[in-house]
């Protein structure tokens, strides 16, 4: 954490990284405690280094997954809600999970830019790049993370599980609606 705050390109901090990285390196060979610590300022540095890279992405990711959180929460208090009046209601549990994953991820196609302008300016104090995270950017990062989930479960055969009720098809469809809807510029319907 206190790497995420340091200025990188600052010329004062580069070198002092450099110099607790030399002192760590020259410790570690006498101290089993050091190298452990030593390789986790690596791996934090490594992880640093993507975060700093892949910034935009970073923000998508966690963004969706906060955002998924407070859909979760208003789909249960709607659905408990709705059981105060309907003790009998009935539904195909492949239907109920299309229409909550689906409409999120178009729910989240639509505030994305918003919420993330949030995060970067607010949550992540970087009120520089706000502005470059357009909605292109937002439906470029969404495709991408839908198609590793498309070709993760794919890959992996658990579309084909047998039985009656398959979670992850459910799912793969979801996610190439998603994807379908996406591809849609929806500005070409305008009169």
């Amino acid at each position: 954490m206190i790497l995420s705050h340091l200025n990188y390109k600052n010329k004062i901090n580069q070198f002092m990284l450099f110099l607790l990285m030399g002192v760590l390196l020259g410790v570690s060979v006498y101290n089993n405690l050091t190298r452990i610590l030593l390789i986790t300022l690596i791996a934090d540095v490594i992880i640093f280094f993507i975060v700093v890279i892949l910034f935009k992405l970073y923000s998508t990711i966690t963004t969706m997954m906060v955002t998924s959180y407070i859909y979760l929460l208003l789909i249960l208090g709607g659905s408990a809600f709705l059981s105060l009046f309907s003790s009998n209601f009935t539904f195909n549990p492949s239907i109920f999970f299309y229409i909550i994953v689906t409409s999120f991820l178009i729910f989240y196609r639509l505030v994305g830019v918003k919420v993330n302008h949030f995060f970067i300016s607010s949550v992540m104090s970087r009120k520089k790049i706000k502005h470059e995270y357009t909605s292109e950017v937002l439906v470029s990062h969404i495709n991408l993370i839908y198609i590793v989930i498309f070709i993760l479960i794919n890959c992996t055969g658990l579309i084909y599980k047998p039985g009656d009720y398959n979670f992850f098809n459910v799912l793969n469809n979801c996610f190439i609606t998603a994807l379908a809807i996406n591809q849609v510029n929806w500005r070409n319907f305008k009169l």
